[in-house]
């Protein structure tokens, strides 16, 4: 009985090796990939978290500045440009100020090609756009047209 005793024992063995092999570790596998799959969702819920409060500081920031100035900010600096307005408003100027426009048209995009551009060692923060405007009348009409258009709600330059 001995013999037989000896060999349930090993099969015994045998049987619990076979169950930790088959059955524990591959629960254990399922068990360590589970935890590593809730680590990356709380590393990637701290980042929205840290996202949401940099948001919210730039929201509040927004908010502090008056309805009355981000008005004014938004006619000065527009986040969609309108060419045909922006003609529109410089041949009312035109009108108002007694000359005769024999040109206005839109040159798109001014482009800077300086040396400090082409090595980005500029920073472009603001959008130029040009146009072409050709006037014509007297001394004192002309005077009258510049000094509208720099009273006027949009950062214009005149070059001659």
């Amino acid at each position: 009985m001995r013999a037989t005793g000896l060999l349930f024992q090993f099969f015994a063995i045998g049987f619990a090796v076979a169950i930790a092999v088959l059955f524990v570790q591959p629960r254990l596998a399922a068990v360590e990939a589970t935890q590593n799959e809730i680590q990356q969702f709380a590393d990637a819920r701290t980042q929205v978290a840290a996202t949401n409060a940099t948001l919210n500081n730039l929201v509040s920031t927004v908010e502090s500045v008056s309805l009355a100035d981000r008005r004014r900010l938004n006619t000065y600096l527009p986040t969609v440009f309108d060419e045909v307005a922006v003609m529109r408003d410089i041949e009312n100027i035109v009108t108002t100020s007694g000359v005769v426009y024999t040109e206005i048209s839109y040159d798109g995009k001014v482009v800077d090609n300086s040396d400090q551009a082409r090595l980005g060692l500029t920073e472009q923060t603001l959008v130029t756009h040009g146009f072409t405007i050709q006037v014509t009348g007297a001394y004192n009409r002309i005077k009258d047209f510049l000094s509208l258009l720099e009273q006027h709600q949009y950062p214009l330059h005149a070059h001659s």
